[in-house]
């Protein structure tokens, strides 16, 4: 069974990427060994920034991880931050099916690779021309 996900807009993506954020910083004060959700909570927000940006130029709209990885890769202002969000995808994945103990220190590199790709999604949401919407 295929599933196909729902294109939702932009500002709906911010907003569950800031809810991830926040469920992130919600984690944190739990004890220590809840740090490998706080690292997928943070992955989760950046895959939610990259759909906002896909949204937001009207672009296809990846419906899974492999078609986002390669549509990062293929877009020319998304490929200068991939890096930070492989970093972050290999993080959440190592931390749920590899049982890779996550450390303080994974935690903060999980946050500063998201605050690049942040950064970036919102000077290129800025200053990114609106979506030419068609009639059907």
């Amino acid at each position: 069974m295929s599933l196909r996900f729902t294109k939702f807009d932009a500002v709906a993506h911010r907003a569950k990427a800031t809810h991830n954020i926040d469920v992130a910083n919600a984690i944190a004060k739990l004890p220590d060994d809840a740090r490998d959700w706080q690292v997928t909570a943070l992955f989760y927000a950046a895959v939610h920034l990259i759909q906002a940006y896909f949204a937001a130029i009207g672009s296809s709209y990846p419906q899974t991880h492999q078609d986002r990885d390669h549509a990062i890769i293929q877009d020319r202002r998304l490929r200068k931050i991939y890096n930070d969000y492989r970093e972050l995808k290999q993080a959440a994945v190592a931390s749920r099916y590899l049982c890779w103990p996550v450390n303080d220190f994974d935690v903060s590199e999980a946050k500063r690779h998201l605050a690049m790709v942040q950064a970036f999604i919102d000077d290129a949401l800025a200053t990114s021309e609106p979506p030419v919407h068609r009639d059907s």
